[in-house]
């Protein structure tokens, strides 16, 4: 992808901290194309597309991106059962996330077997699954700043409401300043 222009100092400012995060080395073709993807308007966001569009993918670069820009933040990957969760999503998302932003030497922590990472900045990712008995009720009690569903047509509504009722109640993250600057 190529590098973030734009003529606006705050816009630019904004994409510059994203583009030059602490680990993340990606470069956007626009800062539009890099608002569109870290900051939707409002509401979830769905993806769709046939087997091995990349949709994954996209959706654990996107987890990356917001743990590094967003220090100290909590995010939760949901998928139908742990088997798929293990095989499919853990490997595309760490397959894209360096390895020095959960490096134990610089304040990381992966623990595979706990399903949690925490990144060297803080920022946490909670690996959830809906195949055991407490999984619902767990979820009741999370605190996460966003969450992604892996195969959402295997997850019931009621699954889905309750994440969209847990949103936002993790306040540990920091905004950073050149983001709270930008124009609205």
């Amino acid at each position: 992808m190529p590098k973030a222009t734009s003529s606006r100092s705050n816009r630019t400012s904004a994409a510059k901290y994203a583009t030059a995060g602490t680990q993340l080395k990606w470069q956007w073709a626009s800062t539009e194309q890099y608002e569109a993807f870290c900051m939707p308007p409002g509401g979830p966001v769905v993806l769709s597309g046939g087997f091995g569009a990349g949709k994954t993918l996209v959706w654990a670069r996107k987890i990356i991106l917001l743990c590094d820009l967003f220090p100290g933040s909590r995010w939760v990957i949901l998928r139908s059962s742990f088997e798929h969760l293990k095989r499919t999503t853990m490997p595309t998302f760490f397959g894209a996330c360096p390895p020095e932003m959960y490096d134990p030497r610089r304040g990381g922590k992966r623990v595979d077997s706990d399903k949690y990472v925490r990144m060297a900045n803080g920022s946490e990712v909670l690996w959830m699954h809906l195949d055991h008995p407490e999984s619902v009720r767990i979820l009741k009690g999370l605190e996460p700043n966003g969450f992604m569903v892996d195969q959402a047509e295997d997850v019931l509504e009621s699954t889905f409401d309750i994440m969209m009722g847990r949103l936002g109640r993790w306040k540990g993250a920091t905004v950073p300043q050149a983001l709270m600057d930008r124009e609205p």
